[in-house]
């Protein structure tokens, strides 16, 4: 028998998970996956021996399911409840949540116990920090269970009735004998009932059947033009008794059918530009039904409509792809190496290329004609006029290249070490070789993924020592594109589209952070060459900022551009006399992350050194767990050594650093007597201002710190002179990189645009230029104005260009529904039956555990894709809720569908049989207070299932939004509807990245919350128009609210960088002039006149504390009673001025204050007005603070 592809065991995971919480969904038996005997079948009355089990899948002989417990204990997912007090509600919940005493008594002993976690996994008290916390998470069921199923749709005039059917299950009791002791099992019986409703009226029925009272009606509202909105609905009235399960309809469905329909008017809202796109984008995406405590699904035949109810609604979505083929069927082979060494036929595919992409538009221009709504042919010729403006930028990048020398150098070498990047960031940790040998003489052992390099940049291999061609490789279509419409306003400071700030929009998955990475490889590249060409000596100076909001991802892309700056410092050393003044100066890369993450200073490093290597826990790790060029493994603490790091003195003999290193010995990066003797990765602050490295990746909350540490100025080329006064000595960063746009919006947004207002000036000051700015979104609602407000650019585009369908914009396409392409699944579970959150959760993370272990019984060569869960959490509370649930009950779970399903998940045993229930002990938790080292709990989620230290769940919250990208994993489970649909985007993002390990997402949401119930009610339509349900962003630097908390960190970043004067001096200074006016600017230009009255305040407020605080004989800065308070900080302040308010880190954006509520006697209760006293406040104020 063959093995099962990778969809087909997907699709099994997905039945497993029906089967498990919603129940069978036809008349015919349904077989767990996994399960290879024979089902047993069961007669009423039957008797049996004492040893006989009720464990394995039953039935009676026609397919009908038999289970051992009431079908309501065991099912949660649509259900139609019969009418229940309180108290029938409230013991049907404890039911659902554990086992009978017989069935405990059935379970093996490991089972009965709760789940012990792996020594070296640490339980964290996830919920003591609330700070992402929203709404609380109910435990109990704030309302009755539901009753009701209904779906409505939109009716023509000329459909006068529906033919409607209300299918299910009910279950009744029969009885059988076990030894000596009655049991009782409940067997399945199908049902259904048809009729008709008439559509020109309101009208119902009840009907009485198989022991069920039902509702059923059609309820009628005027639409447009005589058509009318039908809701058809189903109610069971039927009241309980003492045992639930028989009034209930189990697997309900209601299904219309109708001649004609039409599609369910949208709300009308104001439209702006993006909804226009979207309009036209998905117009061949209708919405055609809406569901009402369900999903709905519909679909077209000879006969008219077909339109469903959907309780667990299963969508495939199928991604762009930036894989796209040429005219011929063929992948675009723009090889990395062929580019940079002019090889087979190279520039003709890259003009190739071009010449495709010219005949698409026209293509598309010739169908936007025949477009019919005006409306789509406006918004298709605009969509097409900026595919146009990218293509005729990409050509003119391509002509630079053919002409210029220099250019064209440059890129080739930005093709070698993009390809040294991606060979390297691919592979996996190897052990090193430690062995030291006289000298520097080095052969890489087998398991190396790079090649021995000979720095001859006149070799064949340009430096690399061999270039492997067939394992090259290649360029994605759009990294190329983007790459060579960049290359002009980058090159030429007085460009026109110099200050455009370009957006990317792709897919995840779709190489956004390898665009970023070559265009950061050729600015650094380009800026080195043309300091040298120009006679001059280089500098340390940062020629890129790269800026993410999360801390995992910088972590990530840390890990993944240091790679490519060992590449750029391989290039460097080839090409010495081209790239290196009299003085060589190293390409570098600086992590510049929070304090709980990188050390602040080199005495904290080395503190944190001799703990790790000593093997005692610290707050903070060092970042590398691999080389970045060679992959050796680094970290790793053995005799008081810590593997790649090393403690040293500095040359005046008075401190010590941390210096980094690859342990391996033959590595050109190690400490060996080689050309480099260290890793070019800063990790600690204080290093990266002595010595600013080209490439600075940080966490935008970092960028408040600037306000704070003046030595900060070096990164924008600034310096304190011998003379004391700042000076300029290197140019500004030339390009930032802002990725995750998206997020940069609410509080943090308008609090990041005054800053970016600083950091713009802190690039023009004393002679400097602005930089280039590139940027990338999951939404593009709005992207314009939020660009507007946060950079003060007028002119934003976002790359690629759409074209006139969403599926196709030339450089990602989607397949076709019958292409061989897997996509990614996603399921939603609403069990409004199962009365907690937390219990529904437990039982999805139970199924997906049984599912995972049941496909290694089906021959399936893909199980491993689903043997990690990734769940996601939008708070650090529900997260913490649901682990201790996972650690107390998931046993008894897994062992609960162990006995129904017949399958052992456990491992195996010698005698060849398989214990109970899968072993899920390894739970580690990824989360902003977890503790966990990121980088060696990323490579933990590599280790396949057969390997020791496989991950089996991996509770996280917003820390995997962004930068978590390991191809086995298939798996996640989304808790609760995450705050918007980007972040939703971005988080289901992290799984599915690889064919071999399609994405599953199973969404558990909860009936109780409203947003929840939205996204479940129209799960279906919001993933076939996924990126138009994208929320807008909403960005205002310019309110009191947030001038008031960032206005002065804005003064102060740019004073305190640019002179050496006290607050009031500085001030005067033309950098603080041209830092008002432009703020002044930005106001008039992108805000309105309540913004520009706003800014005068608040800067005429700053101003006169300033003088205040100079009158006070208090000038300075900060110290004990200087103008400076950090925000948060319990520093008594002086009371004879204002101090400036400066935030500390940018998501400080709420103020917070304590309370205490005290009794007042009740003579008190009517004081009147409040008389002041001697301290100058009322009697009320005074007891308040």
């Amino acid at each position: 028998m063959s093995k099962l592809s990778a969809a087909e065991s997907r699709e099994l995971m997905v039945k497993n998970l029906k089967l498990a919480l919603h129940g069978p969904e036809s008349d015919q038996l349904e077989r767990w996956p996994g399960f290879q005997d024979d089902v047993r079948v069961i007669s009423p009355d039957q008797e049996f021996a004492s040893d006989f089990r009720l464990n394995v899948p039953m039935h009676d002989g026609l397919g009908n399911e038999i289970v051992a417990r009431p079908p309501a204990f065991l099912y949660g997912i649509g259900i139609l409840y019969p009418k229940m007090t309180a108290q029938q509600s409230t013991e049907l919940t404890l039911k659902q949540q554990t086992l009978d005493e017989d069935e405990i008594e059935e379970a093996p002993t490991e089972v009965r116990a709760p789940m012990q976690l792996d020594s070296d996994d640490s339980l964290s008290d996830s919920t003591a920090d609330k700070a992402d916390d929203e709404a609380p998470i109910p435990t109990e069921e704030p309302k009755g269970r539901p009753r009701t199923l209904a779906l409505s749709v939109n009716v023509p005039v000329s459909v006068k009735t529906f033919e409607v059917a209300i299918e299910g299950a009910t279950y009744e009791p029969i009885n059988i004998t076990v030894g000596s002791k009655k049991k009782t099992l409940w067997k399945r019986n199908p049902f259904k009932l048809s009729l008709s409703l008439d559509t020109t009226k309101n009208n119902e029925i009840t009907v009485e059947e198989s022991g069920l009272k039902l509702r059923l009606g059609l309820s009628r509202q005027a639409g447009k033009e005589s058509n009318a909105l039908c809701t058809v609905f189903a109610v069971n009235e039927t009241l309980a008794n003492d045992e639930v399960s028989q009034n209930c309809l189990f697997q309900s469905k209601l299904t219309i059918t109708s001649q004609e329909l039409l599609a369910y008017p949208r709300v009308e809202l104001n439209t702006d530009e993006t909804e226009e796109s979207f309009s036209l984008l998905y117009r061949h995406h209708p919405i055609m039904s809406i569901g009402h405590g369900c999903d709905t699904k519909s679909a077209q035949n000879t006969n008219g409509w077909s339109v469903s109810t959907d309780v667990m609604p299963v969508v495939t979505v199928q991604s762009p792809s930036p894989d796209i083929l040429d005219s011929s069927g063929q992948k675009y082979a723009l090889g990395m190496l062929d580019l940079a060494t002019d090889s087979n036929s190279s520039g003709e595919k890259v003009e190739s290329l071009l010449n495709d992409y010219k005949e698409w538009i026209s293509s598309k221009e010739f169908e936007a004609d025949l477009l019919v709504v005006e409306e789509y042919k406006s918004t298709a010729n605009k969509h097409l006029n900026l595919a146009k403006d990218f293509l005729s930028d990409a050509e003119a990048g391509w002509k630079l290249i053919q002409t210029d020398s220099e250019i064209n150098r440059v890129f080739k070498w930005t093709s070698l070490a993009m390809n040294a990047q991606r060979v390297s960031a691919s592979a996996k940790i190897r052990k090193p070789n430690e062995s030291q040998s006289a000298g520097f003489n080095y052969v890489y052992d087998e398991e190396s993924p790079q090649s021995t390099p000979n720095f001859d940049a006149n070799s064949n291999s340009l430096g690399f020592g061999k270039l492997d061609f067939e394992s090259q490789g290649y360029w994605r279509p759009f990294q190329l594109a983007f790459l060579l419409a960049s290359i002009a306003p980058l090159v030429d400071k007085n460009h026109p589209k110099r200050e455009l700030v370009d957006i990317i929009w792709m897919p995840t998955g779709g190489g956004k952070t390898e665009a970023y990475l070559a265009l950061a490889a050729f600015t650094i590249l380009w800026e080195r060459g043309q300091e040298v060409a120009n006679g001059g000596q280089p500098n340390f100076r940062v020629s890129v900022m790269m800026r993410y909001t999360l801390k995992l991802l910088t972590t990530q892309q840390v890990l993944r551009a240091a790679a490519l700056i060992c590449a750029l410092e391989i290039i460097r050393v080839s090409n010495s006399k081209l790239l290196d003044g009299p003085t060589k100066i190293p390409f570098r890369i600086g992590a510049w992350l929070g304090g709980k993450t990188t050390a602040n200073t080199s005495k904290e490093a080395v503190g944190d050194f001799t703990k790790l290597a000593n093997g005692r826990s610290s707050e903070r790790t060092f970042l590398l767990a691999k080389c970045p060029w060679c992959s050796a493994e680094m970290g790793v603490a053995k005799d008081g050594h810590l593997s790649g790091y090393a403690k040293k003195s500095y040359k005046d003999g008075n401190s010590n650093y941390i210096s980094i290193f690859c342990p391996d010995a033959t590595c050109p990066f190690s400490s060996a007597e080689g050309p480099f003797k260290r890793l070019p990765v800063l990790e600690v602050d204080e290093e990266i201002y002595k010595m600013p490295p080209s490439f600075i990746v940080g966490t935008i909350d970092k960028f408040a710190q600037l306000a704070w540490k003046e030595r900060s100025r070096r990164l924008f080329g600034l310096r304190k002179s011998d003379a004391g006064e700042i000076e300029r000595f290197a140019p500004p960063p030339d390009l930032m990189i802002q990725d995750e746009l998206h997020l940069i919006a609410g509080p943090l947004g308008s609090m990041n645009a005054l800053y970016e207002i600083a950091l713009e000036n802190l690039c023009l000051a004393m002679g400097g230029s602005k930089p280039r700015i590139v940027a990338a979104t999951a939404t593009t609602k709005n992207f314009d104005s939020q660009v507007k407000r946060l950079y003060g650019r007028s002119e934003s585009r976002l790359l690629p260009p759409s074209g006139i369908e969403i599926e196709d914009n030339f450089f990602a396409k989607s397949p076709p529904d019958n292409s061989n392409k897997p996509g990614k699944t996603y399921v939603a579970v609403c069990a409004s039956g199962l009365g907690t959150v937390v219990e529904s959760q437990l039982r999805v993370i139970a199924a997906m555990a049984h599912g995972a272990a049941s496909l290694e019984q089906e021959e399936s060569e893909s199980s491993d894709a689903w043997w990690t869960n990734l769940a996601f959490f939008s708070s650090r509370r529900s997260l913490g809720l649901q682990r201790a649930a996972t650690q107390a009950s998931l046993r008894i779970h897994t062992w609960s569908l162990t006995q129904r399903s017949g399958i052992r998940t456990g491992y195996l045993k010698e005698d060849g049989s398989r214990s109970s229930v899968r072993n899920v002990s390894n739970v580690r938790e990824l989360t902003a207070t977890s503790g966990e080292n990121i980088s060696r709990l990323m490579n933990s989620l590599l280790v396949p299932k057969e390997d020791k230290g496989s991950v089996d769940i991996c509770f996280a919250t917003s820390m995997i939004e962004v930068g978590v990208d390991v191809p086995r994993l298939g798996l996640m489970t989304v808790m609760g509807q995450p705050k918007s649909a980007s972040q939703y985007i971005q988080v289901t993002g992290r799984v599915g990245r690889d064919d071999d390990a399609p994405g599953l997402v199973v969404v558990v949401l909860s009936p109780y919350n409203v947003r929840d119930r939205s996204h479940f009610e129209n799960f279906r339509q919001n993933h076939e128009r996924l990126y138009a349900a994208v929320e807008s962003v909403s960005v205002t630097p310019f309110t009191s609210q947030s001038l008031s908390r960032a206005a002065s960190g804005m003064l102060t970043t740019v004073l305190r960088a640019t002179s050496e004067q006290q607050p009031v001096e500085a001030l005067k200074s033309p950098e603080a002039t041209q830092l008002i006016e432009s703020a002044r600017e930005r106001a008039r230009t992108f805000g309105d006149e309540h913004a520009v009255e706003a800014l005068e305040i608040e800067l005429s407020r700053l101003i006169q504390s300033a003088d205040a605080a100079r009158r006070s004989l208090h000038p300075g800065w900060d110290g004990a009673e200087g103008l400076l308070l950090k925000a948060g900080d319990t520093t008594p302040a002086v009371e004879e001025f204002d101090h400036w308010i400066v935030p500390n880190s940018m998501r400080s954006v709420d103020l917070e204050c304590g309370m205490q509520l005290s009794r007042r006697s009740p003579s008190n209760a009517n004081l009147g007005p409040a008389k002041a006293n001697a301290s100058g406040l009322g009697d009320l104020e005074e007891d308040l603070f």
